[in-house]
Parts: C-alpha cells; structure tokens; sequence
C-alpha cells in the first residue's frame, strides 16, 4: 500500500513538473536550444539552396526562435518540389517537429494534419528471410507479415492493433520442443495512446517495450507507459506490467529450473518495471540510460519460479562521427551471480532510409558478447539493427558483419553474417541471414 503510494505521489509530481514545461515551451518566440537538431537540418537545406533563412539569409552562427525557424521551415515546403527524396524528408521531419508553430502562422500542414477519426494502416511490412545457423532454432526460410492498424479518435488519442502472421517454407528446423508447426500468429499490441499534456503521453494495453538500446528487453508487454519529453535534451519513460514474450525467455527457459515444462513457461506473465532516459548531450551524441526489474512468478500449474536475475542495468551512447559514420556501443549488468555482463560495439558507415531514399544503403560491423543472464528476453541484445523476427544475439560473443540496401523507396534488402561462439559452452556459432522486406 505504502510503495503504490509512493509511486502514485511520484508520478503526480512528475507530471506537473512536465507540464509546466511543456506550457512554457508553447511561446513561439521562446529560442531553439543551440544544440538542437533542427539547425543542423536547415544547414542541410540552406547548403542545397532550398532555403535562405528567416531574413533572407541563414548563417548557422546565432540561434532562433521557434516562430523564425517555422518560417524558414514554410519557405522550404513551399520549395519542396526542387528537393530530392531525402531532402524532402528532413523538411516532412521539420514540419512534424513546427507543426503547431507553422499553422499559427496559417500553413496548412498537409502531411502532418493526421487523420482525425479515420482508420490508417501505418507502419506495416511483409518479410522474407533465409537464414542458415550451425544451431538451427528458427525456421531457415520464412514469411512474414505484420499488420499494424491505427483508429485516430481525435489529434490526441489513437488505438493501435498490430496483428502478425508467420509461415514457414522449411520446417522440422527448430531445437526446441515448444516451438512447433510451421505457421503462427500473434497480437503483437492492442493499446490506446493518449496525450495528458504536449509533453507527456500515456500508453495503456499490450504494447512494445524497448529501453535504452535494447540490450536487456525488446518486445511485448502488458501495463502502462508514462513517456515524457519535458525537454529537447532529455526524455524520460517509465513502464510497468506484466512482460508478455514468455515463450521467448531464454533467461526463464533455460536457466532456472529444470522440473517445470517450457508449456507452462508459454501461460505466464512475468511482473516488470522499467525507467529510461535519453540525454542529447551534444548535437550528434546521445546517451542512453535504463533500470529494468523482473520479479518472481507462479506458473499456471502453481510452481513459484525464482528468477536468477531481477536487476538490469544498461547504459550506452551513440555519436556521429562526420558525415557518414556512427558509432554506437552499450552495455548491461544484471544482479545474477555469473555471467551477468553484456557488451555491444558498432561502427555503421552511411544510413539506409527505406522510408525516403532510393538507392541507400549502410555497411556495419559490430561485436558483441550477450549471456543468457543479462537479458531478459523478447529480442534483448539486438539493439538497433533490424534482424527480422527470430533473436540470434542471445548466448552469442562474436562478430557480425552486413549491410541494408533500398532498391527503391518503402524496401530494404538485409543481408548479415555472424561468426563467434556460444557464451555458455563456447560451441561454434555461424549464422547468415538474408532477408527482404517491403514496408507500408
């Protein structure tokens, strides 16, 4: 009773100190912070000759208001048929970021306006993949299909439904006796989205978790999220629930009791917290910082089942290093008594953007060492990369090797290879994945 009370008088503290935030950031002649991403964008745009600044000329050299920069940014909408795919981009971003500065100054807003009370089927793709593994876990070639559906009631509220579909082309493939038959589907979220103030939201249902860098825990759970983004430098979650990939525990599955069966490890739900931030310490540096805490649990049958681990500790930056390369590395510690550390380190030349530019790509190289005790499970030790559907990073310290490819806008080839060993026993672990994906 005492600890809901505390966490109940917290999070009403936390809300009003945000929104006084947020209310003080709604002055269109309040200045842009000078280390905000929005100058280095319309650099971009003045360098290409889109745009000459709020007085007919932009120098970088003096910060600017909100309603300066929404002028420049109404030039450039209004020059966007000159910009090439990427460069119409970053103007879609600015416009999204000075919407509400922009249509004090009367800009209609086509691409931002939303769809009040429409139904929109938005960020969807469908995958194909090809993977061979020296420990096949996984179907070696699959489809994939995901669903994600949107009902906006209003510019602050949407429920989101995302329905996914698996199919397996290779079968008798997998390791694992839970694992079984060559098709699956699966609710992958069902919440409703709600913005309390301009700097906070609220998300409740099933959802997508993923603090930090998502070293410790990318997937489902059921609860509540406060997100809050008081500030241009910082942002703030904290989510509480019940984690909801149970068949995908790799901590529960293979490390705490042998007596109970992977079937009622699949009917559980596994009582979570987290709190995150992302601090822009620079321009082109961010650090990233996440607790996470699982507790023991009761299966179906009535076991209780003790947790090796319940505290994870994660911690990371990324940073641009030029034009053209990103450095990214983390790190997770958690309170089990072995095996308990994560590493990650990833340098990415160029940047593949599916969304916008045709023909670009990105090539990376990273090594990683990711045991069974430092992550929780869903997709935890993938960080950033997009590696489809099945987990190939758990019980993994190696090398991976690969690059994205967009043929034309809205796909994107993947093609990586693994080469390292299995954290536990040290076996050889080689993977190569190749994979396909259009997006909708």
């Amino acid at each position: 009773m005492k600890k809901n009370l505390v966490i109940t008088l917290t999070l009403v503290f936390m809300l009003s100190i945000v929104g006084t935030a947020a209310a003080a950031t709604t002055n269109p002649f309040v200045d842009v912070p000078a280390n905000h991403w929005s100058y280095n964008a319309v650099k971009k745009l003045a360098a290409a000759g889109i745009i000459d600044g709020a007085d007919g000329k932009f120098n970088g050299d003096k910060t600017l208001t909100r309603y300066e920069i929404a002028v420049i940014v109404a030039k450039a909408m209004g020059k966007e048929e000159q910009a090439n795919a990427e460069q119409r981009a970053l103007i879609e971003k600015l416009a999204a970021e000075y919407k509400a500065d922009l249509e004090s100054i009367g800009v209609r807003l086509k691409a931002v306006e939303g769809n009040v009370g429409q139904l929109s089927i938005q960020g969807s793709y469908l995958g194909f993949r090809y993977q061979r593994t020296t420990n096949a876990i996984w179907p070696l070639t699959a489809a994939h299909l995901d669903l994600l559906t949107h009902y906006n009631f209003d510019n602050t509220t949407t429920v989101t439904v995302e329905k996914e579909f698996q199919a397996a082309y290779k079968t008798n493939e997998y390791t694992q006796a839970w694992a079984g038959g060559d098709q699956d589907t699966d609710f992958e979220t069902l919440c409703v989205d709600t913005a309390l103030s301009k700097a906070t939201k609220l998300t409740a249902g099933q959802f997508t978790n993923r603090p930090a860098y998502g070293m410790t825990y990318i997937g489902r759970m059921r609860g509540a999220r406060l997100a809050f983004n008081g500030s241009h430098k910082l942002k703030t979650s904290l989510a509480y629930g019940q984690v909801y990939d149970t068949d995908r525990y790799y901590l529960a599955q293979v490390k705490i009791d042998k007596n109970y069966t992977n079937a009622a490890l699949i009917d559980t739900r596994m009582p979570y917290a987290s709190v995150d931030f992302t601090y822009a310490a620079f321009p082109n540096t961010n650090i990233k910082a996440a607790y996470q805490k699982i507790s023991d649990w009761k299966t179906t049958s009535g076991t209780y089942v003790t947790v090796p681990a319940s505290n994870f500790y994660e911690l990371g930056f990324d940073t641009k290093l030029g034009n053209n390369f990103t450095l990214t590395a983390a790190g997770v510690k958690s309170s089990a008594a072995a095996d308990n550390k994560s590493s990650f380190a990833e340098l990415k030349y160029k940047q593949s953007m599916f969304w916008a530019v045709p023909h670009s790509y990105d090539v990376f190289v990273n090594y990683r060492k990711v045991p069974y005790n430092a992550v929780i499970g869903g997709h935890g030790g993938n960080v950033n990369d997009f590696y489809g559907d099945d987990n190939n990073s758990v019980n993994f310290k190696g090398t991976t090797i690969g690059f994205h490819y967009t043929p034309k806008r809205l796909t994107q080839l993947t093609c990586f290879y693994m080469l390292g060993k299995a954290v536990d026993d040290g076996a050889d672990k080689k993977i190569f994945r190749t994979q396909f994906d259009f997006f909708f």
